[in-house]
């Protein structure tokens, strides 16, 4: 419980932003009164629990109490700052005010909420075997199941197709400590954000380590089973098409999530926040500022139709937000920057500002013809509709040095297509040439996706949708859905069941 009833800043969440925002207000201003109100206080997206395990570190009890230590150390309870272990539970927006989930009620002159997202719909209740990849306590969870002692190969369902479940998917398989299966609604995996031709690339490099892929998924329901789990999925262009899946773990590890629903935090709790249907986040102006007093900072930020989950972002954010609570009129100027590694790929992919694969794609990728295609460094453009403007940037395989200098290109308007390409062609070729004679340039030109609704929902990126589980049926729907089983065959720890 918090010691006091009002405090000058609050900050709800406990990831990279909220520390980043707290280490600049207590430079800011050091003797305010500060509350930090998180459930669990996460190391940064860099050095989580997974990785840090698969990189050769212990990931039980290393690193999330550094940060526990350091969180009591910065904050000094005589000018009450402190930390609590809590939930947020509701905000008004009018009267200054939150209320916890252990019910205490507080007052605060400026708030930040960076609470990020949670993956576990309510509706399947308690599940130990659910996991919500996204968090360090979720990720400790799953390397429990994956180190535990067994003459069996356990079998990991990740359910997700964007770069945190490609990433997840990755490790766990690399470390061939388990059989791993992807689910997700999309064609391909990163199907939302890169075009066709490396997506595909992508996928038969993920088949290759033995990932299973299924395509076309939507989670609708899991039961346990004991020492196993199953769930049931169906395909989002036939309902009745329902697959079977027995895992040991289910990982939930979607690319965007409800806002603020690890936090138990509802929206519509509040008229005065904004919710953005598209993206699941909270929308705000460029100064982070979502409402009267409340900014909002990490991945919960929706702005300027983006919201993602990155380390750079975070930081940025966090640190922005603090500076406008201390007083200032800062923006977030700067495109989102996302790095991410998919280690079976052999991949380092960045993402500069908006990146969408529903926009037009200009690629342009060297080649070499002791490598394989795409195994050498590329760059993809991508054009805003009806425009020669660059809106975002794709770095594939490339070093950090290229990216400062296309920075300036993004929000460039060339005027027109034939004068942008031909600059972007320049611009590429002395960045990955390099020098060297022997490497070529290939360009490839894409028209933006267009997706189908039912398969591909245009709001957020939906993985599930919480239903029953069905009980009978008429005599036809029964053998009718036989048939589909005998025909496709149920998915048992990631194999066919003949």
């Amino acid at each position: 419980m918090p010691a006091r009833q009002f405090y000058r800043y609050v900050i709800c969440g406990g990831g990279t932003a909220a520390q980043a925002a707290l280490r600049e207000l207590l430079r800011g201003d050091p003797s305010a009164s500060i509350l930090v109100v998180a459930e669990e206080v996460r190391p940064p997206y860099n050095n989580s629990a997974l990785w840090r395990w698969y990189r050769g570190k212990a990931a039980i009890g290393e690193n999330g109490e550094d940060v526990l230590e350091q969180l009591d150390i910065d904050l000094n309870k005589n000018r009450g700052q402190e930390w609590v272990q809590d939930r947020l539970a509701s905000i008004d927006c009018a009267e200054n005010r939150m209320i916890l989930r252990s019910g205490a009620t507080v007052q605060y002159e400026n708030c930040l909420l960076a609470i990020g997202g949670c993956s576990a719909p309510p509706s399947w209740g308690e599940n130990s075997r659910v996991i919500d990849g996204r968090t360090e306590s979720g990720q400790k969870k799953l390397l429990q199941i994956l180190e535990r002692s067994s003459e069996e190969v356990t079998h990991v369902t990740v359910v997700g197709g964007g770069i945190a479940a490609c990433y997840m998917a990755s490790i766990i398989s690399a470390s061939e400590m388990a059989h791993v299966t992807m689910v997700f609604p999309d064609t391909q995996p990163l199907a939302r954000l890169l075009p066709k031709y490396i997506t595909g690339y992508v996928t038969k490099h993920l088949k290759a380590h033995g990932i299973e892929i299924l395509p076309y998924r939507l989670l609708h329901w899991v039961q346990d089973r004991g020492e196993e789990t199953e769930i049931y999925c169906s395909k989002v262009y036939d309902s009745s098409d329902v697959t079977g899946i027995l895992t040991d773990a289910v990982v939930l590890a979607p690319t965007r999530v409800p806002a603020g629903s690890d936090s138990g935090f509802d929206l519509r709790l509040d008229e005065r926040l904004e919710s953005n249907g598209r993206t699941g986040g909270i929308d705000t102006n460029r100064e982070l500022l979502a409402a009267s007093n409340v900014y909002v900072a990490g991945d919960l930020v929706s702005s300027a139709g983006n919201r993602i989950q990155s380390h750079a972002n975070a930081m940025a954010s966090g640190k922005v937000a603090a500076m406008n609570m201390l007083g200032g009129r800062h923006v977030l100027s700067e495109p989102l920057v996302y790095t991410a590694d998919i280690p079976v790929v052999n991949a380092r992919v960045t993402f500069l500002g908006e990146v969408s694969a529903e926009q037009e794609t200009y690629a342009y990728f060297a080649s070499d013809k002791k490598k394989n295609e795409f195994d050498c460094p590329g760059i993809i453009f991508y054009v805003r509709k009806r425009s020669a403007q660059i809106c975002g940037i794709t770095l594939w395989n490339c070093d950090e040095e290229a990216g400062k200098k296309l920075l300036k290109v993004v929000g460039h308007d060339f005027k027109d297509r034939m004068t942008m390409d031909q600059k972007l062609y320049s611009l590429t070729e002395s960045l990955l040439k390099n020098g060297e004679e022997n490497i070529s340039l290939v360009r490839y030109v894409r028209p933006g996706r267009t997706y189908n609704k039912g398969a591909h929902p245009e709001d957020d990126e939906t993985l599930w949708q919480a239903k029953p589980r069905p009980q009978g049926g008429s005599a036809k729907q029964m053998n009718m859905q036989n048939f589909r089983n005998a025909m496709e065959g149920i998915h048992v720890r990631g194999r066919q069941q003949n």
